[in-house]
């Protein structure tokens, strides 16, 4: 069973990983040593904080993140129009993670999904059809 944590500031990311790993935003912020809130980029630019720095946070917990991109793109070359190669993306996306735990990435936000729904840290528990993902962050075991 998820639990549903809400963000308190530009935290969604760190709290959709807090829910999957049943842990705590503060907990994740110390093991990856800051928030994300340091100016790196004048004149109002925060830092953030990657998805690796959580991928590092799992595997101190012998879990990984797998990804899963929506819409995959083939090109043979930098100087090539990439192309997608699938008639149904999001079918494959969600068929992806149905029934498995994963952080879902949208354009400018991150969820947590607990294998059937939604937990949005804005404080909504919602279905995977009021959202538009790019990606999706499996967890599992390593």
């Amino acid at each position: 069973m998820m639990n549903l944590i809400k963000q308190n500031g530009p935290f969604c990311l760190v709290a959709s990983a807090a829910m999957i790993l049943d842990t705590t935003i503060e907990q994740l912020h110390k093991e990856i040593g800051h928030d994300g809130t340091e100016i790196w980029w004048p004149p109002n630019h925060m830092r953030g904080i990657h998805i690796q720095e959580i991928q590092d946070c799992c595997l101190r917990r012998n879990t990984c993140l797998y990804p899963v991109e929506r819409e995959p793109l083939l090109a043979p070359d930098d100087q090539t129009e990439p192309r997608g190669y699938m008639s149904n993306p999001i079918i494959r996306l969600y068929y992806a993670i149905l029934l498995h735990p994963a952080i879902l990435i949208t354009y400018n936000h991150a969820v947590a999904w607990n294998g059937s729904m939604v937990f949005d840290p804005k404080g909504v528990v919602a279905s995977f059809d009021d959202y538009s993902f790019s990606e999706a962050w499996i967890l599992g075991n390593v």
